[in-house]
């Protein structure tokens, strides 16, 4: 009797297994699809919509404006619609910035960068202290005090010597070139000002001050 070959115990051919694969069409998924939830404040919608390009499997939300005159009732909706670039912080930045601008442009003329003013202006009050003290006024770390007095020390304006009563304190002076700064340096700080607030009327420049003074004597929350 001729013996039956059991092709349910042969292992598979690899070619043939190649060639059933390649036969066999595999329908593609459609893509995914992310819920939105809408918040009205009297109910939520469940909406659904294609989800955008993006890494597979990632859930992308798309945040709707609110309804006009609907409130969110969670605070999501705060979250998702409010932007950094709203914040009165970064306007405020901004103001300040063209300020700075001004101010650095008229140092420039005094060989001096944006920052380096703080530091004279504190020896101009008192001459003499260590970089301790400096740091402190100033509100920077050592370090950061350390790199700007010895960059105007190359200038010529400052110079560092040993305390001789304490020689582990070092004291920052000004040189004649750094005190004859004082008045131009000053001047370029105030007409700057003038020129940047020049749009307000005077009662308004005393709100601005007065909030800035009460910002500064407030402790932080």
């Amino acid at each position: 009797m001729a013996q039956i070959h059991d092709i349910s115990r042969s292992a598979p051919c690899p070619v043939l297994l190649d060639k059933a694969a390649d036969s066999i069409s595999v329908p593609r998924r459609a893509p995914p699809l992310i819920l939105q939830e809408v918040v009205t404040g009297r109910h939520a919608e469940i909406q659904s919509r294609p989800s955008p390009p993006g890494p597979p499997g990632r859930l992308y939300p798309a945040p709707r404006a609110p309804l006009p005159g609907v409130r969110p009732t969670d605070g999501y909706a705060d979250q998702v619609e409010r932007s950094l670039l709203d914040s009165p912080s970064y306007q405020l930045i901004r103001v300040l910035g063209r300020y700075k601008a001004v101010v650095a442009d008229g140092l420039d003329r005094h060989g001096l960068h944006l920052g380096q003013e703080f530091y004279l202006a504190q020896l101009w009050k008192e001459d003499g202290v260590t970089s301790a003290d400096l740091a402190a006024r100033t509100g920077v770390s050592a370090p950061a005090v350390t790199k700007v007095v010895s960059g105007l020390e190359r200038a010529g304006l400052v110079h560092r010597e040993r305390d001789p009563a304490d020689a582990r304190l070092v004291r920052v002076w000004l040189t004649d070139a750094g005190r004859a700064l004082r008045e131009p340096v000053t001047a370029i700080w105030y007409e700057s000002e003038r020129r940047f607030w020049a749009g307000l009327a005077d009662d308004e420049r005393v709100r601005v001050r007065t909030v800035v003074g009460d910002l500064l004597g407030r402790p932080p929350a």
